[in-house]
């Protein structure tokens, strides 16, 4: 039997779209699996072969401000909504019993010269799936001033698979670290993000007791 290892990188991505666009033939449990632990074998040969240049730090630096610049503007959105919620709640709105307000920040990597109905391998790292992707995501259920992690600048995240390829004053946000530390996407994968949407989800309740 032909061990993870032995397969090349186009060859593990051949197998991760074969098993994602197949996804109904196997049970949600087994496919996470599976699909992750190709996933981590791919990034893990690409990592391996990665060369730390100039051009690719300042590539890897200018996603880092990016996803910490889309995480702001998407964070201080949820936040205003949710201050009018809690507004209406505190004057006691007939309608609002509770409220949620989710803020998702989900990065992607766009290709220029696929069809409509083209699926590759960039699919099934950036399709929104909650097991495979990784989309940056927090819930506010009530106004804090507590500043999210996403977004404190007194930590700096250049560590672990970092730690040594930038000096110590360069600023890594929480953002790109969770997507190094996670074992989907390659350090090759993260400079070709293009694409960073932020998504803001409110719901807000009413209920009775009867």
């Amino acid at each position: 039997m032909t061990k993870l290892e032995d397969y090349s990188v186009n060859e593990l991505e051949e197998m991760s779209v074969y098993i994602y666009s197949n996804n109904r033939k196997y049970s949600p449990e087994n496919m996470s699996d599976v699909l992750r632990n190709i996933l981590s074998e791919r990034q893990h040969k690409i990592n391996n072969a990665f060369v730390w240049s100039e051009e690719n730090k300042q590539k890897f630096l200018k996603v880092n401000n990016e996803l910490t610049r889309v995480f702001q503007c998407g964070y201080d959105e949820a936040i205003a909504l949710a201050q009018k919620l809690e507004y209406r709640m505190c004057n006691e709105d007939p309608f609002i019993k509770d409220y949620e307000v989710e803020l998702k920040i989900t990065p992607y990597i766009r290709e220029e010269n696929t069809d409509a109905d083209g699926f590759s391998f960039i699919n099934v790292l950036c399709e929104p799936f909650d097991k495979y992707s990784l989309p940056i995501c927090i819930n506010i259920s009530h106004v804090s001033k507590d500043i999210p992690v996403f977004l404190d600048k007194s930590s700096n995240w250049n560590i672990g698979r970092l730690k040594g390829i930038f000096t110590d004053d360069v600023y890594i946000g929480y953002s790109i670290h969770s997507l190094t530390a996670d074992d989907v996407w390659s350090f090759q994968d993260i400079i070709n993000i293009n694409k960073i949407c932020a998504d803001v989800k409110v719901w807000h309740q009413y209920f009775t007791n009867i």
